[in-house]
């Protein structure tokens, strides 16, 4: 909760964030020690903390509520009667704890929110600076490895507010603020350089901002080049251009970034970097240059595995014919035609007439240099089949037992011969079978699996079956979990 007084009659009043209704109640004080019946105002979902101060600058009381499941911090600003307006959302990471103060000197109030994680599940504090006028930026984030509070305060005597944790204490870092994360160059000749895009890098803090380096890096970084006027840093409240060009030097999408390594938190901040490389004719990009199917039983289909046919050309692909050779089949959406940088599917399937390794090929006929395009195809038959195909032995007591069965059938028109049997994985799995050394043409034998967990917690494991069937050694999944 905060205390504040809302409606200017010189008495304190309340204000609570509560999580289980989604809302922040307002009391208005009495004076005496007691309240008013509580009004409630929409936040955003479970608010658990709020802070009190004016943003806006005209003299009455403003909220900030910070939001856990919401991820956001919601501000209210204050009528001067006791009543807020409606709350207005701004992102930040899953926050405990919000506090105030001018963290860049401009005179306007800002926020610092802490609790949240990042995507490497870092503890992380989201800077808002305030605009003036009620209105805030974007969240900066900072990882501190933070706790879910904060408090606020000069604790160096520089002159600069600092933020002070149960774990750790932070000092005022400078910031590093970019009028673009992303630039996206669309479509360029392969060979020739693209119309100039520029980011601005600014500091809006009340600390230097010393950079140690401005480059391109990345999967594609030789395919875009910058110039910049940053030069080693930037002075309080500065600012400085780079510029960025993409010159594509092979077909197709071409990735990057901008990596700025410097002091502001957050270092190092990245702008991604996009384009399409393309040529003056047709051109015929495929996906994969291979497919490999898992095993399947001789006489049924495998499930489809897409390649996708790509026109990284300026000029139409026109296609001649596409097929797929041996135990394989394919579909497409293709025609006879494909426009200029777009794209088809070709879905190939599997059906192996025979046991053992099975190849073909992808093949597409087409006005495109290199014609034709083809794509290897292997897939592996057998005539051995499981059911059921894995078991899951859901959970077991300790010390105790449990026991499923598989069957195992032989699809073939010819003995099966069987090595060996074996459990892989955990010891706490064993069988035993009827299978013995040959299975007939068209029969079966069922292999009997026990779990006898001498500890706690998940158990994992494969019956492995090695014979002439093909694909071998055949598995069945184990799974179980012990209490």
């Amino acid at each position: 909760m905060a205390v504040g007084d809302f409606n200017g009659d010189g008495k304190l009043d309340l204000a609570v964030a509560d999580a289980v209704s989604d809302y922040v109640s307002v009391l208005l004080g009495n004076g005496d020690g007691t309240f008013k019946t509580a009004v409630q105002y929409v936040a955003g979902l479970e608010p658990i903390a709020v802070a009190v101060a004016d943003f806006n600058g005209d003299g009455k009381l403003d909220l900030a509520v910070a939001n856990d499941e919401g991820n956001s911090v919601s501000i209210l600003l204050g009528k001067g009667n006791g009543t807020f307006q409606a709350a207005v959302n701004y992102g930040t990471g899953t926050p405990g704890s919000v506090a105030v103060g001018d963290f860049n000197g401009d005179g306007k109030l800002d926020l610092v929110v802490v609790g949240g994680v990042n995507s490497d599940n870092v503890s992380v504090v989201a800077l808002l600076l305030g605009n003036g006028d009620g209105t805030f930026q974007a969240a900066v984030n900072y990882g501190t490895g933070a706790d879910t509070s904060v408090a606020v305060g000069d604790f160096n005597g520089d002159g600069r507010l600092d933020l002070a944790f149960p774990a750790s204490l932070q000092l005022q870092t400078p910031l590093a603020s970019l009028s673009s994360t992303s630039l996206n160059f669309g479509n360029q000749l392969v060979g020739t350089t693209s119309a100039a895009n520029t980011v601005t890098l600014s500091n809006p803090s009340g600390l230097a901002l010393t950079i140690s380096s401005l480059v391109v890096t990345g999967t594609n970084a030789a395919d875009f080049s910058q110039t910049n006027t940053c030069g080693t840093g930037l002075a309080i409240g500065a600012s400085c251009t780079f510029t960025v060009t993409f010159k594509p030097t092979q077909t197709g999408l071409r990735t990057a970034s901008v990596t700025i390594t410097d002091n502001a938190g957050g270092s190092p901040q990245t702008i991604s970097l996009s384009g399409t490389g393309l040529v003056s004719g047709p051109n015929a990009t495929l996906s994969a240059t291979s497919l490999t199917f898992a095993t399947q039983l001789v006489g049924t289909s495998s499930s489809a595995q897409p390649v996708t046919l790509t026109n990284y050309g300026k000029m139409a692909l026109s296609i001649t014919s596409i097929d797929a050779s041996g135990d394989f089949s394919q579909t497409n959406t293709c025609g006879s035609s494909l426009a200029a940088d777009t794209s088809c599917t070709i879905n190939v399937t599997f059906k192996p007439a025979q046991r053992g390794t099975r190849m073909g090929t992808l093949s597409i006929t087409d006005n495109a240099a290199g014609s034709p395009q083809t794509v290897s195809l292997t897939g592996t038959g057998t005539v051995v089949e499981f059911n059921p195909a894995s078991l899951g032995f859901g959970s077991a007591k300790r010390a105790g037992s449990k026991t499923l069965t598989t069957t195992l059938s032989n699809t073939g028109s010819t003995t099966l011969s069987i090595s060996s049997i074996t459990i892989t994985g955990s010891t706490a799995f064993s069988q035993t079978n009827t299978c013995g050394t040959s299975v007939a043409a068209g029969g079966s034998c069922t292999i009997t699996v026990t779990l006898r967990p001498l500890g706690i917690g998940d158990f994992s494991g494969d019956v492995s079956v090695s014979d002439n069937g093909g694909g071998s050694p055949q598995q069945v999944p184990l799974s179980g979990f012990a209490y």
